[in-house]
């Protein structure tokens, strides 16, 4: 547990992965879509029975209308979500500890 909780300290807490943009083509060709990402990780806690961690999501989609050649003409949509999480994690060997104990 002592190695996870000081991964999560150096190498996740407090940082951001970004994605490459992803481009892909719809209604054969006629639309084009561009789709990225960025994952936000903060407030690592833990304990000896486990750790939990925020996890933030911004999406971002961007739908091109295309010309007839093949160039980006108009923008169609523009979609942005945000997702937010709280990850938990517990030590099975406590939470068998705990339900053995306590039922």
């Amino acid at each position: 547990m002592k190695k996870i909780i000081t991964f999560m300290e150096e190498n996740v807490n407090g940082r951001t992965l970004v994605t490459k943009e992803l481009v892909y083509k719809l209604e054969n060709g006629a639309l084009e879509g561009v789709y990225s990402d960025q994952i936000s990780f903060s407030n690592l806690k833990y304990s000896q029975s486990g750790f939990q961690l925020d996890m933030f999501i911004v999406s971002n989609e961007k739908i091109w209308l295309m010309g007839t050649d093949g160039q980006r003409e108009k923008l169609r949509k523009i979609l942005v979500l945000c997702h937010c999480f709280v990850l938990n994690w517990q030590s099975v060997k406590v939470r068998m500890l705990l339900q053995a104990v306590f039922g």
